[in-house]
């Protein structure tokens, strides 16, 4: 049997992390931070299969987040969940290394799609 995909979500409203959570969790194992700080404390200790990621946030933003992830854990793939809708930050987040930038609200079915998008490839 294999293990239960774990997903990390880090983001400081805990609205949109309950929200985006709680979708996620018919299917998935989930983990919550508040920030980037402990969502790298959180990737370290609990090694998640993906990472959804909010932008702005106190003490780490989502931009230094990718950065650190890609340094530290580049097989961990991560997608941002964002209300910014720029070109220029959605351009910036995947040559961070993000997989995806989705627009904030996540709906449902754009959240399950980037799981599956960010799992292909990677074997448990």
């Amino acid at each position: 049997m294999s293990k239960k995909i774990t997903i990390l979500v880090v983001d400081d409203s805990t609205l949109s992390r309950k929200k985006a959570s709680t979708i996620l969790s018919e299917r998935y194992n989930i983990i919550q931070s508040s920030n980037g700080v402990l969502g790298l404390q959180s990737v370290k200790e609990n090694n998640p299969d993906c990472i959804f990621c909010d932008l702005l946030m106190p003490e780490m933003d989502g931009f230094e987040f990718l950065k650190k992830i890609s340094e530290l854990y580049p097989k961990i793939p991560c997608t941002i969940i964002t209300a910014d809708i720029q070109e220029q930050t959605h351009t910036e987040c995947i040559k961070l290394g993000a997989k995806d930038v989705l627009k904030k609200p996540a709906k449902k079915d754009d959240l399950l799609q980037a799981v599956e998008s960010m799992l292909q490839g990677i074997k448990k």
